[in-house]
């Protein structure tokens, strides 16, 4: 375990600029612990809700990590607008911040939500923003180490960090916190060992997000898929225990609208390594392999694995799952 004052030296890693290789310098990984005075929100794009210049003394603020691509992202909003509703006339506001491109969330917000019936615009009934420069999430992610969303931090009535956590799981929390009963040095002591270990995960794989990031550029603006593909597999190898990672890869050659060249057997080889890892339990990565076999054009297959993605799914991605279930299935009738 590396001392903590190492966790908040400055770590920079770049990649050696040439013609086609995009500029990919990473900031400071500053530790923000619970106690701490929450960073100030600096946000590119208020797209929904009431600008927040600063937090106010006397005023409660969650401030939520989402995409929308994330599937319990999307599961959490309704129940985030329910908590705006209820604690509204007691001073807390709520912030959702996501670092995709404000085309990609406005068009989002136009979209129905097959459960519901719905538009995203009508759910949401919160403060929705985008900061694609990531300054936030490296502010508040970053700072306590955490990997995936959402992620909802809440900061108190003395602007400093009382919580941080799934948002699904602070009502007790926020409620005690509006309430003035929140003891928040018991819930450092419990916070801050685990924040600390995965600080220091996070310093160590900045390389490898860097290379991430490379990869996606390669294989979209840049338009290098033989450079693009060769970063992909020292990514791939260096994850082959992994199935978030080998997953978020696949996913991203056969769906993101953005890449130029699809090359499915890369996305074949990394989805069935991840659906192999999780013991074909993860209904979510069963659906990335489904896919790859779509648009291989193997339909049976893509039926055969959605089939099983559907079954072990949560509530909340049934309706997406099967919905994509019924197109490979009139796919496979129609060939």
């Amino acid at each position: 375990m590396k001392p903590m004052f190492m966790l908040a030296t400055a770590l920079t890693v770049s990649v050696a600029a040439n013609a086609q290789t995009p500029k990919t310098e990473t900031p400071a990984i500053k530790a923000l612990h619970i106690g701490d005075k929450a960073p100030a929100v600096d946000i590119a794009h208020w797209v929904k809700g009431d600008k927040v210049a600063s937090f106010e003394e006397g005023k409660i603020y969650v401030v939520e990590f989402w995409a929308t691509w994330c599937g319990p992202c999307r599961a959490a909003m309704p129940h985030i607008s329910e908590s705006q509703a209820k604690y509204k006339d007691y001073g807390v506001k709520f912030v959702s911040i996501s670092d995709e491109p404000l085309e990609t969330v406005t068009k989002f917000l136009k979209d129905t939500d097959k459960k519901s019936g719905k538009t995203w615009n009508d759910i949401v009934q919160y403060t929705l923003t985008t900061d694609p420069d990531r300054s936030n999430h490296e502010a508040y992610m970053w700072g306590v180490g955490a990997g995936g969303i959402p992620t909802a931090f809440i900061v108190g009535k003395d602007t400093k960090l009382e919580w941080v956590g799934h948002p699904m799981d602070m009502d007790k929390v926020l409620d005690s916190v509006v309430k003035d009963s929140w003891d928040r040095a018991v819930f450092a002591k419990e916070f801050e060992p685990q924040a600390e270990k995965d600080r220091a995960e996070l310093a160590k794989g900045l390389g490898e997000r860097l290379k991430m990031k490379e990869f996606k550029l390669l294989l979209s603006e840049k338009n290098d898929p033989n450079k693009g593909y060769a970063i992909g597999e020292e990514i791939m190898k260096a994850n082959w225990e992994k199935p978030a990672k080998l997953n978020e890869l696949a996913w991203y050659v056969v769906d993101d609208a953005a890449v130029k060249t699809r090359n499915l057997d890369f996305a074949h080889k990394a989805a069935e390594q991840a659906v192999k890892l999780t013991e074909e339990k993860d209904g979510a990565i069963m659906d990335t392999l489904a896919r790859v076999y779509f648009e291989k054009g193997d339909f049976a297959k893509a039926v055969e694995w959605q089939k099983k993605a559907v079954a072990t799914a949560p509530e909340q991605m049934a309706a997406e799952l099967k919905a994509a279930l019924e197109k490979y299935e009139a796919a496979a009738k129609g060939k």
